[in-house]
């Protein structure tokens, strides 16, 4: 596995094909938490929303339930709901999620500049994974998912495959490196090419205090990098800020565009997350999730 991600790494390093890809909702970052870090989460990745940064983050679950469910609102009425699970089986843990995008009430106008009917575009991603711990503070991980997308006058289909590792070379220290979007898509007669990506992280943790950082490089773009930093000065309290490059304008939209922030409130099992990042002109985003987890202690009474 490690020799296909590094394949995979070099045939991305230098692309610059912006516009040949379709379905950009697998470019989207998952959930609050890692929203409001920068969207810089391959090397963390240690809730469910790991299946969509970094299946092998998966592996780091193998002791308990984890669910996270989130809200995107987006501009000009586009919204994300997202669902995502990690349940103890075997050695590691299977990841399952859903995620479903869309934008409704959409005037048409025909030839003459006639107002028609108002329609609605959506776009649907599930997906299935598995990671494990492999050795000592090493995890492996895999992803597949299926899709399917409507834009009124076409539709699309299609699947892929995320492959990912994670490795702790020191205590506080992870690095990480996946693999995502690797698949096709059909719309109308031809075969068209998912968002594939690239992502190295690395993350450092110590109590009270963890720091992120990525580098993202994506088929049919420029590389791109993610920082984040999530602060916890009481454990019921998280403070989350980040920055990335990409994949926003920053020449068009503002330096600006490239800030995130959030908030965590956590009363265990349950954590409540807001993220808030600004696309300049466009306005601002919001994402609001619930995360909930489970100790091992339940996930011991599942496996007698």
């Amino acid at each position: 596995m490690s020799t296909v991600l590094l394949v995979t790494l070099m045939s991305f390093l230098g692309s610059d094909q912006t516009g040949t890809v379709v379905l950009p909702l697998l470019k989207i970052g998952q959930g609050a938490r890692a929203g409001a870090m920068g969207e810089s989460f391959t090397a963390l990745a240690d809730d469910a929303t790991a299946i969509y940064w970094n299946p092998a983050g998966l592996g780091q679950l193998a002791r308990e339930y984890n669910f996270v469910v989130t809200h995107h609102e987006w501009f000009v009425d586009t919204r994300d709901e997202l669902v995502h699970a990690a349940l103890p089986v075997g050695p590691g843990a299977l990841g399952l999620s859903l995620v479903c995008s869309s934008v409704l009430g959409i005037k048409a106008w025909d030839e003459q500049n006639q107002p028609g009917d108002t329609f609605g575009l959506w776009s649907v991603v599930a997906s299935g994974g598995y990671g494990l711990p492999i050795g000592r503070d090493f995890y492996l991980g895999a992803s597949v998912k299926g899709l399917f997308e409507n834009l009124r006058t076409s539709s699309g289909f299609g699947g892929g495959i995320d492959l990912g590792a994670m490795g702790r070379p020191m205590r506080h220290l992870t690095l990480g490196i996946a693999a995502r979007n690797l698949g096709v898509a059909h719309y109308g007669s031809q075969w068209q090419r998912l968002p594939w990506d690239v992502g190295l992280g690395a993350s450092f943790t110590v109590p009270h205090f963890t720091a992120t950082a990525d580098a993202t490089l994506p088929r049919d773009n420029w590389p791109t990098a993610r920082i984040g930093i999530e602060v916890l000065p009481i454990k019921e309290l998280a403070l989350r800020l980040g920055y990335r490059s990409g994949p926003i304008d920053l020449g068009t939209l503002g330096w600006i565009s490239g800030l995130t922030a959030g908030i965590g409130i956590n009363i265990e099992p349950l954590s409540v997350d807001y993220a808030l990042a600004p696309y300049g002109a466009l306005g601002l985003t919001h994402r609001i999730g619930i995360r909930i987890r489970l100790n091992d202690r339940i996930a011991r009474r599942s496996r007698s």
